[in-house]
């Protein structure tokens, strides 16, 4: 059993994990962990009803200021750090299921629970020191073709063909730059057995970067309906039609990135290939044969 929990985790990151743990006493230093993700830059790791988030120094402070402010001013619930130091921090699991693994229909309090966060984040003063991310459209054009090609195997002729098409409708850059979650999907909403939100997790690519990139995810996983209110919920259909255009060419890009993500362990991923084939038709429809129906 010691060995399923701890499979993925080298001695030293063991070591790190249970040292850190006892002298802020959060967990003994028995504890088991399992590994949970191994990004590029980041590893998390749970230990009972703890998480601990390993990243650079840098990083983790950032996120820990920006968790801090934000757990006092929003509406929905974000970790809480207890403890950090040294690229390492830890707060208590928050309850609830990934949205992504779950069948619960987008509702009205959702919508205005995910724009009462982000309206916090917007407003708060670490989130202001956050790096700015901005990604020109052609780029991501660019990295989503190759992503097409990598994956025609996989999506057939008849749905890379109609990918590619969406990918021709290239919206202009901007240059606005806002606090943002940056990853804001299904996999980072957590509900409980009603379908309300409990909590929104993952906040490692936080950035001050275009608004239509939490829109876009919303987009991909919960339908242009839904990202159209978040939009008008944060006054940003009302005062710039062209973010919706924006959300809707990345809401493809990240389609494609997702899609080849699942592929990369497709057994270990299943939630998220399901969801990439229930999202496909909203994903790459005509917007315009879409508003004449």
């Amino acid at each position: 059993m010691a060995d399923e929990l701890t499979r993925g985790l080298d001695p030293s990151t063991l070591a790190r994990v249970a040292e850190f743990g006892a002298r802020h006493r959060l967990w003994p230093a028995e504890a088991p962990a399992r590994l949970l993700t191994h990004g590029t830059e980041n590893i998390t790791v749970e230990v009972g009803d703890h998480i601990a988030r390993f990243g650079s120094p840098a990083v983790v402070e950032r996120e820990v200021g920006v968790l801090t402010q934000l757990g006092a001013t929003s509406p929905v619930a974000v970790p809480t750090p207890l403890a950090h130091e040294d690229g390492v921090f830890a707060y208590r699991r928050l309850p609830g299921t990934p949205l992504l693994r779950t069948a619960f229909p987008v509702s009205p309090a959702m919508i205005s629970g995910l724009a009462g966060m982000l309206r916090a984040l917007r407003r708060s003063r670490a989130a202001q020191a956050l790096p700015r991310d901005l990604h020109p459209m052609k780029a991501w054009r660019e990295e989503a073709i190759e992503r097409v090609e990598r994956l025609r195997s996989r999506l057939g002729a008849e749905r890379a063909g109609q990918v590619l098409r969406a990918l021709d409708r290239l919206p202009p850059d901007t240059g606005d730059s806002i606090p943002c979650h940056n990853d804001l999907g299904a996999e980072h909403i957590l509900v409980d057995g009603s379908g309300a939100i409990t909590g929104v997790i993952d906040w490692t690519d936080a950035a001050r970067t275009d608004p239509a990139r939490d829109v876009a995810r919303i987009h991909r996983d919960l339908g242009p309906d839904a990202a159209a209110q978040l939009a008008h919920a944060l006054d940003e259909a009302a005062s710039d039609a062209a973010v919706i255009d924006r959300a809707r060419f990345l809401a493809c890009c990240l389609w494609l990135e997702d899609l080849e993500y699942a592929w990369e362990d497709a057994a270990a991923r299943g939630p998220y290939l399901a969801n990439a084939e229930r999202t496909f038709a909203w994903t790459f429809a005509d917007p315009l044969r879409r508003s004449t129906s």
